[in-house]
């Protein structure tokens, strides 16, 4: 969220005043409890100028597999993917699970079901990425993953009259364009790996991460090391001290060749 409002999303601003919780809390009401006073206009002075930074350097764990399966302990991150979210939901009837009998069912979840299998014939015949639980799409070409997106409506609508079900909602929920990271800022940090003799990986980050926002009011960079079985955001998560100490060598050597440009 702070990447967001600091490369000017006004979109966001306007979320964070009218968003509320289960509670019917709004984002300002929660800040005032904990102690932080603000106006929502106030979340206009985070913006950064287009001059703001020189550059955006971001080192992180993979959080993915790659790297530590390949046995290489530096990642440089050529792209960022444009993540997009879809909500989907279907409304059936129910029956007694005895009485009404399968075929004259309106079965919700089977439709859900049938909609999963969709997303994912749609997203292999593509080439992009989705992830299981949500409909979440991401892809360095924007287009492509739009083209995914509107096959994905299509074929709701359509498993929604072959099941007898009501399509009540199909709403974006995000659509986020890709960011590429800046030619100047790669070459630095290809530059710091030779002088470290670290061997790296030209790789596309997945993930979100702040430097996909950053992106559009700086050049940006992303630095990646291995991390343990691809684990993140769980108690497992690990990465080695070692791994931990090339990916700051790296840093501060591409950030000490950028000052010299």
């Amino acid at each position: 969220m702070c990447s967001r409002l600091m490369a000017g999303s006004e979109e966001l601003v306007q979320s964070l005043k009218r968003t509320v919780d289960n509670h019917n809390v709004s984002f300002v009401d929660a800040a005032d409890s904990a102690g932080y006073k603000i106006h929502p206009d106030d979340l206009h002075n985070v913006f950064l100028n287009q001059d703001a930074y020189f550059a955006f350097i971001e080192l992180h764990i993979e959080q993915g597999p790659i790297l530590e399966k390949e046995g290489i302990p530096i990642g440089i991150v050529t792209a960022i993917a444009a993540p997009a979210s879809i909500k989907v939901e279907f409304e059936g009837n129910g029956g007694h699970a005895g009485a009404v009998l399968m075929p004259a069912r309106n079965d919700a979840g089977l439709a859900a079901a049938e909609l999963a299998l969709a997303v994912e014939k749609h997203v292999l015949e593509s080439g992009s990425i989705d992830t299981v639980g949500t409909v979440d799409i991401r892809d360095i070409d924007e287009k492509r993953r739009n083209d995914v997106i509107e096959k994905v409506h299509k074929s709701a609508i359509d498993i929604s009259k072959i099941r007898g079900v009501e399509l009540s909602e199909f709403k974006i929920i995000n659509q986020d364009p890709p960011a590429l990271s800046d030619k100047s800022v790669i070459n630095a940090m290809e530059f710091a790996a030779k002088q470290l003799g670290l061997e790296y990986k030209l790789m596309i980050s997945r993930a979100y991460h702040d430097s996909l926002f950053m992106a559009r009011i700086s050049p940006m960079g992303m630095i990646f090391i291995p991390c343990y079985k691809g684990y993140s955001h769980k108690p497992e998560e690990f990465a080695s001290p070692e791994d931990m100490a090339n990916g700051v060598q790296m840093l501060a050597l591409t950030m000490a060749k950028l000052s010299l440009e």
